[in-house]
């Protein structure tokens, strides 16, 4: 038997492959649309959501500055450690970017372009107006890390407006009815002068850390049915020399853009993704066995392998012969084969979504109900993918004070042994905030995704169960 076979789609006995010199093309068919099943999809979708929150938990210490001496600034033990994590879920996104192509650009998809911009617009429509504002929000008004005031307003730096970057938040209702300042200043101090940072990065399409992802998604689906239409009268060498020169310039546009610290826009973010969406889609149908697959599981750690020794080398150099405290991430030279479409990830993406497709191309032997679960854990992907941060920074920093009373009473109780090391959790959590670090790097890291992890699972449940609401779940 053959190590790889490529499974070439059959057209239905319906179809009509129009040949482009055609002088008089026929119509395509736009109802029909036999679809194959990829049973792949599910266990990729669940298994990438859970590494991206792991590579999430790792970063806020990983790119965290310290003082020299500190046991996880760069270059010690801890971030090494962190390094390793962080670089073992690079594969992660570039992956749910071929598994949109892989399942959007099916040669049996031919539903006319109005309904597919129906479907997707309701899909991540919603999702991408409230998260992107939400978390807006939260970068300024809670976590406080991109605060800017407008000049214009640090004139009138009273207490009334100190107190949001202070976070002095049980002093606003005090406030009311609106200190010394009109409503009009109140409005437009909260919604833009203070926010600026936040509105611009509205502007890069990366609002926060993590919704570059939709903005990039949703260029893509706007381009999708034209792409179908060329994958099916394009011959398939044409497509794979096309796709292989896509990945190239991509590459080598990410290795300049972090040499010159420049990024796209919300606009045109996802046109360096192209070849992955694209890729996604030549090796839907590649099944590989025996040594080959071997070859691709070697592949995918050499990668992971050349991803930390050379962010080793790039920070070593970049960061602490130059005496900085601190990594800056993307675009960056210090973090320059962590870029989405750096050679390395490249590499590491296609070796990663040829293991994981040949694993779960078969369905899963858990019967009916596990079937069920898989389903519908897979279907909650999206809207934990959107949320997870929250409960990331949450974590991160310091209990709310609100919480300290609730706190105490817990940790005054008496109990078993396990109960008491929920106590030491929740007394690290009021003192220092929760991170990857503790209690140690190795078991931070998995302990820290568990509790990322589960509650935002539990909340897109919720919100998927809540009547109009749960559109902002996808």
């Amino acid at each position: 038997m053959a190590d790889i076979e490529v499974i070439e789609p059959q057209p239905a006995a319906t179809d009509h492959v129009i040949p482009l010199p055609g002088p008089h093309p026929k119509p395509l068919d736009f109802e029909r649309a036999e679809l194959q099943w990829m049973h792949y999809g599910d266990m990729i979708r669940i298994l990438g959501t859970i590494v991206v929150v792991v590579g999430h938990v790792s970063d806020m210490m990983l790119y965290a500055g310290h003082d020299p001496g500190s046991l996880n600034g760069p270059g010690t033990y801890n971030w090494h450690v962190l390094n390793v994590w962080d670089a073992m879920t690079r594969w992660a996104v570039p992956i749910y970017i071929m598994l949109s192509g892989s399942l959007l650009l099916d040669p049996n998809r031919v539903e006319s372009p109005s309904k597919f911009y129906h479907k997707r617009l309701m899909r991540i429509g919603a999702p991408l107006l409230f998260w992107s504002l939400f978390f807006m929000w939260v970068d300024v008004y809670f976590t406080g890390w991109r605060a800017v005031h407008d000049t214009a307003f640090e004139v009138k730096k009273t207490f009334e407006w100190t107190f949001l970057g202070e976070k002095h938040w049980s002093d606003f209702w005090q406030l009311l009815p609106w200190g010394t300042h009109t409503r009009w200043e109140w409005f437009m101090y909260l919604v833009f002068y203070n926010p600026k940072a936040a509105w611009i990065n509205l502007l890069k399409g990366e609002p926060y850390v993590h919704m570059h992802f939709i903005f990039r998604i949703a260029g893509l689906y706007a381009f999708t049915p034209v792409l179908r239409v060329c994958l099916r009268h394009v011959p398939r060498k044409m497509v794979i020399a096309t796709v292989i020169t896509m990945l190239a310039l991509s590459s080598a546009d990410s290795v300049a853009n972090n040499i010159t610290g420049t990024e796209l826009s919300a606009f045109a973010r996802f046109i360096p993704f192209l070849g992955y969406y694209l890729t996604g889609y030549l090796l839907r149908n590649v099944v590989i066995t025996g040594w080959k697959l071997l070859g691709c599981w070697i592949g995918l750690f050499a990668s992971i392998a050349a991803l930390v020794y050379g962010e080793d080398f790039l920070v070593q150099h970049y960061v602490i012969d130059a005496g900085l405290k601190s990594i800056s991430g993307p675009p960056s030279m210090n973090m320059l084969l962590y870029d989405f479409l750096s050679p390395v990830r490249v590499i590491m993406a296609i070796f990663a979504w040829l293991v994981l497709v040949n694993l779960f191309r078969n369905p899963m032997p858990v019967g009916k109900w596990g079937k069920s679960i898989i389903r519908f854990w897979a279907n909650t992907t999206l809207g934990l993918y959107l949320i997870h941060p929250l409960f990331r920074e949450i974590l991160y920093l310091q209990a709310p004070m609100w919480t300290h009373p609730y706190v105490e009473h817990i940790l005054k109780m008496h109990g078993s042994p396990y109960f008491h090391k929920v106590q030491t959790v929740l007394t690290q959590w009021t003192l220092n905030g929760l991170n990857s670090t503790w209690p140690t790097v190795w078991k931070g890291v998995p302990f820290d995704t568990a509790l990322v992890y589960v509650p935002s699972l539990i909340a897109t449940i919720l919100i998927m169960r809540i009547p109009y609401v749960r559109r902002i779940a996808g």
